[in-house]
């Protein structure tokens, strides 16, 4: 799970990796609603919403389930919202659609709220709107994608990070299990710990060893293909 709940005490936190199992759930659940409900939309996202809510209670008043099945049950939402966009060709829309209302509903959102959603830790402040605010955050940073991957070299970092991002989760991981704020390899920097640095530090090491384990696995091919 992403965080050790009070029941389920025998299921320890996986850390990030949490993200993996309740992707996994999510996308094959939503298939499968897909699968029978599809003819009937309405009887679909109805079910989703009511799977959804379902998740959020599960969450805010029951347990922290196991592969974060209740975290997986609101995410339905977005994996629906998502598809919808696709299928839709929605991202194809003018800019007004697609970039300047969603970017006007995130700010207002983040204005008026002044808080998050936090999936990991089922912190839902403002319900419905935290989801919203997140959806709508959700469209701003694809439309902004979108339109970076026309700069070369932005797409093409991008476009490896994306392909070797299970690598750099699995690094990630690694990373918060044994380098906090206060690890000797970030206190010896002749620079202040703010969270700024820290990140920016942490993302450097992150990738820079991403690439070294890529480049050896790449290596390796190589060398058994000559064999």
């Amino acid at each position: 799970m992403s965080k050790v709940s009070t029941r389920f005490q025998s299921f320890d936190s996986v850390w990030v990796i949490w993200f993996v199992c309740a992707l996994f759930i999510t996308r094959n659940l939503y298939v499968v609603i897909m699968h029978f409900f599809q003819k009937n939309k309405w009887l679909c996202y109805g079910l989703i919403a009511v799977l959804a809510y379902a998740g959020y209670r599960t969450g805010q008043d029951y347990a922290f389930l196991p592969w974060s099945l209740d975290v997986a049950l609101v995410a339905l939402i977005f994996i629906a919202l998502g598809d919808w966009m696709r299928r839709s060709g929605f991202l194809d829309k003018e800019l007004i659609y697609t970039l300047v209302l969603p970017a006007a509903v995130w700010v207002s959102c983040v204005l008026i709220l002044r808080s998050s959603i936090d999936m990991s830790m089922r912190s839902y402040p403002a319900g419905i709107f935290t989801l919203v605010e997140a959806a709508a955050g959700s469209i701003l940073l694809i439309s902004v994608s979108r339109y970076l991957e026309h700069c070369r070299w932005i797409g093409v970092a991008f476009a490896w990070i994306g392909k070797n991002s299970m690598i750099i989760l699995g690094i990630h991981c690694i990373e918060l299990m044994y380098m906090d704020q206060d690890a000797p390899l970030l206190t010896c920097l002749p620079v202040p710990m703010t969270w700024i640095s820290v990140f920016m530090i942490k993302s450097i090491l992150i990738l820079s060893v991403a690439g070294a384990v890529v480049n050896v696995h790449n290596g390796l091919k190589r060398a058994d293909r000559k064999r």
